[in-house]
């Protein structure tokens, strides 16, 4: 059994459309049986005959008089060849509109589901799939499963992140941000550096902001994570400093050698959903909109410097905590990353270990 008769069997009772496509995104099998479908990639929207797709990716699909589907495009690999794609189409959730009235509510819900949906139809592929497989075949769709799976897993940190700004953003707490970063840094930087990352760190002493440690520790992580991903350099380099600048006002900065990014992205990455343009289905794109959240929160402002191809620096400028501050309730670092926590399941989305 090849992988393209692996996933007919896997897909074929699928309650989604589910359309297998040779390495030209040729339609050559769907599991429709009660009418014909007429599949197009040009009907796909952004589709550049020019670019290959090599990631999962998610766009909306042309279906039938005017009614469009989101389908999700994953590559199917034999070895490190990609032989073909597979798509599945489902229903639509403008979560982008739900993102601008700040129903977070409703986000958290349709992140959730989605993870759901994804668990469930990992657990049946990865059942159909053993011991019908030889070992060629089960180790490339056993790799298909993972990026589903890291997908998935991709979900539940959205959802953690974002379940902060549920509430009414209250943060009445004083901490200390060059302890808590401090100790951030120290325990994940081994991590990087097997990756292949040299992270760098330098802070004033005693940084005091009015936030919540963990809002603060999570769009750290969703910077430096960002800066890894996105990042075709051999041996990355990322750089995290808190310092004050002219003003006197505490500036926490993120650069990397990486791709650079651009304006117009950048513009559409802080908003939940919106990296793809019109591809709002994208729940694994939210790293910058979180960030943007916990510095709409702080009353903090997000910026960025980038040069193409050289790398990209995001500086948030905050407010340090005034002598009336100081008689709030304090918190102190207390991050210990063991298997549950979700700063390390962020890491785990971008970089597998232990």
């Amino acid at each position: 059994m090849d992988i393209f008769d692996a996933v007919k069997k896997i897909y074929s009772r699928s309650a989604n459309i589910a359309v297998l496509m040779d390495s030209n995104m040729k339609m050559i099998w769907n599991n429709v049986s009660d009418m014909q479908l007429k599949f197009n990639k040009n009907r796909i929207s952004a589709y550049d005959p020019q670019q290959k797709i090599t990631e999962t990716t998610i766009a909306r699909y042309d279906y039938l008089k005017g009614k469009q589907k989101a389908i999700k495009i994953e590559p199917l690999y034999e070895g490190d060849e990609i032989v073909g794609y597979l798509g599945i189409m489902f229903e639509t959730t403008d979560v982008a509109k739900l993102a601008d009235n700040s129903d977070y509510i409703r986000i958290e819900r349709s992140i959730e589901n989605e993870f759901s949906e994804n668990l469930m139809m990992t657990s049946a592929e990865l059942d159909a799939a053993r011991g019908q497989l030889d070992s060629e075949v089960y180790r490339d769709i056993n790799a298909f499963f993972k990026r589903r799976l890291r997908n998935a897993r991709s979900y539940v940190v959205n959802r953690e992140e974002i379940s902060y700004y549920n509430s009414a953003h209250d943060n009445d707490t004083i901490i200390n941000a060059s302890d808590i970063l401090r100790n951030l840094i120290k325990q994940i930087r081994s991590i990087f550096i097997s990756a292949d990352c040299d992270l760098e760190f330098f802070c004033d002493k005693d940084i005091f902001i009015v936030a919540k440690e963990k809002q603060l520790s999570i769009a750290v992580m969703n910077l430096i994570t960002n800066a890894y991903k996105y990042n075709d350099k051999p041996f990355k380099q990322i750089k995290v400093t808190l310092t004050y600048d002219e003003n006197f006002n505490p500036v926490l900065t993120v650069s990397d050698n990486g791709i650079g990014l651009d304006k117009i992205t950048f513009e559409k990455a802080v908003k939940p959903f919106c990296l793809q343009g019109d591809d709002p289905n994208d729940h694994i794109s939210m790293g910058l909109s979180v960030v943007k959240m916990f510095c709409d929160d702080i009353g903090a402002k997000l910026s960025r410097k980038a040069t193409s191809g050289k790398g990209t620096e995001i500086s948030i400028t905050m407010e340090e905590a005034v002598v009336s501050d100081y008689t709030l309730r304090r918190e102190t670092p207390t991050i210990v990353l063991n298997k549950f926590d979700p700063i390390r399941s962020l890491i785990s989305t971008v970089i597998d270990f232990d």
